[in-house]
């Protein structure tokens, strides 16, 4: 069954989608009436060790947390523990935890190649606002990390304004260098990082400093450091080696506001 299903998803990749090869990463599906095709696809264990399995076109980020690495299906919504997920281009987050339902099935999780296929289909809410819909959703032989790792992948959450339009990493990493605690959140054409120093304590820390460090870049600019701004630290346990901490910074051609992280760091 599972040799059939395999052969179904690779049919359905390359009769959808001339240009994928058959033995590429791959995740696409039709949200309403928009098709959607990732640029770059990953799957990782999250700091509380959901499963989490994401795709990124551009500014658009579809992805799903499951709760248990095996085969079979995933009932999405209610409280089931599964999610559903898409970002738009404005930032907008549907999900299927609030009134969404559908369900994803895995079809094959290769442990010693270490990537997972499966199909999808599910119903997002934007909360008081807006429905879509995601079908003939697939995804195939997606690359996973077992966790671990310098730095941790996907280790929290990090998002901020950029110039007045809100914006989610896709990418979280965080590190400990021996003197500073390095964070970063990146999307395919964004990256903001943070430096603060491995002892820090709660407070507010002002921008530009010798000790603390905040740098915005984008396609269309080299890497720009803080001119001004400040950096929060509202938690830091330094034992479970998480950091959680707000921030907003001004460089010479981007305005970055309402920033927050929660992270995880080796």
């Amino acid at each position: 069954m599972k040799n059939l299903l395999i052969l179904f998803l690779t049919t359905v990749l390359f009769v959808g989608c001339e240009d994928v090869q058959t033995n590429s990463p791959a995740m696409q599906g039709n949200i309403d009436h928009s098709f959607f095709k990732a640029q770059s696809t990953r799957a990782t264990i999250a700091a509380n060790g959901n499963y989490l399995i994401e795709g990124i076109n551009g500014d658009e980020l579809l992805s799903f947390k499951i709760l248990s690495p095996n085969e079979g299906n995933y009932i999405l919504g209610g409280e089931s523990g599964n999610e559903g997920r898409f970002t738009d281009v404005n930032g907008n987050k549907y999900s299927t935890r609030l009134n969404g339902d559908g369900k994803i099935t895995v079809t094959d999780w290769d442990t010693s190649g270490k990537t997972i296929s499966g199909i999808f289909n599910f119903r997002a809410m934007l909360e008081g606002v807006d429905t879509l819909r995601v079908h003939e959703g697939v995804f195939f032989r997606v690359p996973y990390r077992s966790g671990g790792g310098d730095p941790i992948q996907n280790a929290g959450t990090f998002l901020a304004d950029i110039g007045g339009e809100p914006w989610e990493a896709f990418t979280i990493q965080a590190m400990n260098t021996g003197e500073t605690i390095v964070t970063s959140g990146a999307t395919a054409s964004i990256i903001i990082l943070l430096g603060l120093p491995n002892d820090v304590e709660n407070g507010v820390y002002q921008l530009p400093s010798a000790v603390f460090r905040a740098t915005y870049r984008d396609d269309n600019t080299v890497q720009e450091a803080a001119s001004s701004g400040s950096i929060e630290i509202l938690e830091h346990d330094v034992v479970n080696k998480t950091v959680k901490g707000t921030f907003f910074f001004e460089t010479a051609s981007q305005s970055i506001t309402s920033g927050q992280f929660d992270i995880t760091y080796q």
